[in-house]
């Protein structure tokens, strides 16, 4: 995954808190990377992207009953029944009205589970405005496949200098976690995280990316289960306050 961008050497210092606030917006996912290994527990990614297009063909059709079917056991518990969950079908048909650009894989290595569970976040509007949805797939199973449209949020925080790099505090040492950058117009790429420490786990932000605003997708695996955020950034070379 690559940011093209204007190369700026100095990233303003930020901070920024996000609760995860998820609004779905669904449509084709224009990225459709195969499965990293012939493992096979990994992550079937072809799989996931079809399911999220499938769903996506139901929210913009406002299937309710469709929809319903795909969702996974805890989403169709945390919403009640298909007539409670109306109003928030609604609400994401009308996100995904706003979307822009294409989804974008956060976690998609993570084997050591059945169903795999995969991330994928993109923009819905505007620079602050995103969603997360966490699909779970089974190999050779595309049929059992099922979407969570909201996953649990993660609060985190994220601080920046002068020398490129983020660093995310509210991800635990022990905690499998993934970071993807997205800009505006839609590229995407991955960030991968340093040794963590007492002030958070370091991320080096690369030059070409290092320029204007910018979401900061967070997916953490934990003994719990996952938790997902997305953090709105502005990586300003002025020196000034960068944060969203």
């Amino acid at each position: 995954m690559n940011v093209s961008g204007k190369v700026r050497r100095t990233l303003g210092v930020m901070a920024v808190v996000a609760v995860i606030a998820v609004a779905l917006s669904v449509m084709s996912v224009l990225s459709r990377p195969t499965a990293g290994c012939g493992c096979s527990n990994y992550p079937d990614l072809t799989s996931a992207a079809r399911t999220a297009d499938r769903f996506a063909e139901l929210i913009r059709a406002r299937d309710s009953s469709g929809v319903w079917a795909l969702l996974t056991e805890d989403a169709q518990t945390r919403y009640g029944d298909p007539v409670r969950f109306r109003p928030v079908l609604e609400r994401l048909a009308v996100a995904d009205g706003q979307a822009v650009g294409g989804w974008h894989f956060v976690s998609d290595r993570y084997a050591a589970e059945i169903p795999n569970s995969v991330v994928l976040t993109r923009y819905t509007g505007s620079q602050r405005s995103f969603a997360v949805i966490m699909v779970h797939t089974w190999r050779d199973r595309p049929e059992a496949n099922r979407v969570d449209p909201e996953p649990a949020g993660r609060t985190v925080r994220v601080t920046g200098g002068d020398t490129g790099t983020l660093r995310v505090v509210g991800v635990g040492p022990s905690e499998r976690a993934w970071f993807v950058l997205v800009n505006p117009v839609g590229e995407a790429r991955e960030l991968m995280p340093g040794r963590p420490g007492e002030d958070g786990r370091p991320l080096t932000v690369p030059d070409d990316a290092r320029s204007g605003p910018a979401l900061l997708a967070v997916a953490v695996r934990s003994a719990t289960g996952w938790s997902v955020a997305a953090v709105p950034l502005v990586l300003d070379a002025g020196g000034g306050d960068a944060g969203g």
